[in-house]
């Protein structure tokens, strides 16, 4: 809360994920969260940025509130529905929330450990869950008219919402309700919806920004149920950031946002936990539609090599002296095991990895440091294009540290 201030004042936007600026006035803030706001100037600045709803209000604000996982997945099912005068607002709609762990917060609680939440099933804030303020403001309802219950269930992410109502004499059948919806997410790239009687389940969006929606109608009595999934980790939190960074700087919403170049090494390299836990970090912030290019070493490994066949390391300032005894070694190392490791580990997280070292396409050519460390160099000209080729069409080009030099010696 009071971070966002001194952000501002430095000049920069804010996107901020928690809930401090979501509920518009401080007598809102204070009954829903049971604390006093203590930026009461910047709570009624902030623009509350549901992308699908308010796109236009984005690009002039300074501080802008992220909004939560629940209201995200709730409001795209409702808040179409109720301009379009299709539900019976006197019967009431009832909102039955089912997350993931990592949905109910980040802070530890016995709640949320373990052994409370493995084989169990449970629901929690009944009837004062502080999301719901923010459905109500962005659907329109008031708060006799919504009943939500959030539920956790044993696994780490996803938010599955099922939503009851009675249907207005408007909706005569379920393709009625159907072209509500199209019209309403013509032009969304982010919101599936699904055919009438067919509704999505958390595999379909998990570790994506989607809001997958689908519905079944029983014109007779009037009943319908909507099912709206998304992660909560993406659509409902950071992927809709990024959503929210694009409006604000005007980048196209649907292209790869980022271009990241990550580089891994040290001892997150050496265990395969930590190999698998980065792949699977990666991979997250790969599926939000950043092009990632993986680059990487293997200094420990090679260490554990050389020691293996008799052969002790030595360092000059704290680069590893390459002799030409051992440079195919380093090449067999790096380029060979470590990145095939590497390779591995993002398949295993779902993703299209390519094994690649500086010696493919051309795409680093190097040149020595110093007769003293051997064949270690750096990086004199480099050509892209392999790189672009491959993140284009959603692979991680995964790039081991060795190239050579203009006499065709390897250099790492």
């Amino acid at each position: 809360m009071d971070l966002a201030g001194s952000i501002l004042q430095a000049g920069a936007k804010v996107i901020d994920l928690s809930g401090a600026f979501r509920l518009g006035t401080v007598e809102n803030y204070k009954h829903w969260y049971k604390a006093s706001h203590t930026q009461p100037d910047l709570l009624r600045e902030a623009v509350y940025a549901l992308p699908e709803f308010c796109r236009a209000r984005i690009p002039q604000a300074r501080l802008i509130s992220n909004p939560g996982c629940y209201p995200t997945a709730a409001n795209l099912a409702i808040k179409p529905l109720i301009e379009a005068g299709a539900i019976q607002r006197e019967h009431g709609i009832v909102c039955d929330a089912k997350s993931g762990v990592s949905g109910a917060g980040r802070k530890p609680s016995i709640k949320t450990s373990f052994c409370e939440v493995i084989e169990n099933f449970s629901a929690y804030s009944v009837l004062d869950h502080r999301h719901v303020p923010e459905v109500l403001a962005t659907s329109g309802l008031e708060e006799g008219e919504f009943s939500f219950t959030a539920q956790l269930i044993p696994i780490d992410r996803g938010i599955l919402e099922t939503v009851y109502f009675r249907a207005s004499e408007a909706i005569t059948s379920p393709e009625d309700l159907l072209e509500i919806y199209r019209k309403r997410y013509a032009g969304e790239p982010f919101v599936r919806l699904y055919s009438p009687g067919t509704v999505p389940d958390l595999r379909a969006v998990s570790r994506t920004n989607f809001c997958d929606i689908g519905f079944k109608y029983d014109p007779m009595t009037r009943r319908a149920v909507v099912v709206s999934a998304i992660d909560n980790l993406g659509k409902g939190a950071a992927g809709q950031a990024v959503q929210n960074m694009n409006l604000a700087l005007g980048y196209p919403r649907q292209k790869a946002f980022l271009k990241l170049l990550i580089k891994l090494g040290g001892t997150l390299l050496d265990a395969p936990q930590s190999r698998q836990r980065l792949a699977r970090e990666i991979a997250d912030i790969h599926r939000l539609g950043h092009r990632i290019v993986v680059v990487h070493g293997g200094g420990k490994q090679m260490t554990r090599f050389l020691t293996e066949h008799g052969i002790e390391s030595s360092f000059i300032n704290g680069l590893r002296v390459t002799s030409p005894d051992v440079i195919d070694a380093v090449v067999k190392v790096f380029a060979g095991s470590v990145n095939a490791q590497l390779v591995t580990a993002f398949r295993a997280a779902g993703t299209l990895p390519v094994g690649l070292s500086g010696l493919s396409a051309g795409l680093v050519d190097a040149e020595q440091l110093s007769p003293e460390l051997g064949q270690v160099g750096r990086p004199v000209s480099s050509d892209g294009r392999v790189l672009k080729l491959l993140t284009g069409e959603s692979y991680i080009p995964v790039v081991a540290c060795v190239a050579s030099d203009a006499r065709e010696i390897y250099i790492t």
